[in-house]
Formats: C-alpha cells, structure tokens, sequence
C-alpha cells in the first residue's frame, strides 16, 4: 500500500512539473503574438503586391488556325483550333500546355478585334491571342481555353 501511494505521488508531482514548467509571461506571449502578426501582415503585402503586378501582365500568343472557326450552337460562342502556338509575351509561363497539342479558345465575337469575323477566320490563318493574367485552363488535349480568359483575338496579315 505504501509503494502505492508513493508512485501515485510521484506521477501527481511529475505532471505539476510539467504544467508549471509550461507557463509564460503574458508579456512574452503578447510580443511573440505581436511579431507573428507583423510578419504575416509583411508577407500578405508583399503577395499583394506580387499579385498586382501578375496582373497587369497579360500572356499574348500566336497560332495558326487548324480549321475554319466556327459558331457553336449552345452559346453563340466562337470555337477557334489553334496549332504552332509561338509566345509573344508569357509571364505565366503557360506555353508549354499548347506547345505539343495546340489549344482551342472558346470566345465570344466581341472578343474579336475590329474587322475579324467568324467567316474571316480560315484554317491556315495566323492570329494572336491575348490571354488575362493567369487563364483558366481545361487538362483536355488539345487545352481550351473559356471566353472569360481571353481579352482579344487579331488576325494577323502576312
């Protein structure tokens, strides 16, 4: 019984030595707290800064059209095949998504420069693209690419 109660008493010690021990001064915690939010705050507004400027960057390309471009049904949308994609400005660093199957851009014709018609764009046509900042992107081969990435479509005269 007397073994017991002894290692009872030693196992409550050894756990009020451990809480104790855990203990800091509400001075150390609030400036340990204080520097961890300077430094969060530091990095969002450099990752705001960062994403400033990625933004005002845009991705333009070229490409020749495999097939005439055509209206799609659903949306009145424009489906443009492009093959040969070549960069012309890429801070995404996206060009190696179309380099080998090509890309197809799902527009709207007001997305069109002016004078460019569906009935303009035949296959064998060169054209360049501009893309908003960081495109959104289907994994399908060839990629597609939605309207709402694409900030104009010229036609390029050779």
């Amino acid at each position: 019984m007397k073994r017991l109660k002894m290692v009872i008493a030693a196992a409550a010690m050894l756990v009020l030595l451990g809480a104790c021990g855990q203990k800091k001064d509400a001075s150390e915690e609030s400036s340990e707290t204080k520097v961890s939010t300077e430094q969060s705050t530091n990095q969002s507004t450099e990752n705001s800064t960062d994403s400033a400027d990625k933004v005002s960057e845009v991705s333009v390309f070229t490409g020749t059209l495999t097939e005439d471009a055509t209206v799609m049904d659903n949306d009145n949308g424009i489906r443009i095949s492009l093959n040969g994609i070549e960069v012309v400005s890429d801070p995404e660093a996206i060009l190696p998504m179309m380099e080998n199957d090509g890309v197809i851009l799902n527009a709207q014709e007001s997305q069109l420069s002016e004078g460019v018609t569906v009935d303009t764009l035949k296959a064998g046509d060169k054209i360049r693209f501009t893309l908003t900042g960081l495109p959104i992107m289907t994994m399908s081969i060839p990629p597609q690419i939605p309207g709402n990435s694409i900030s104009l479509i010229e036609k390029i005269e050779e």
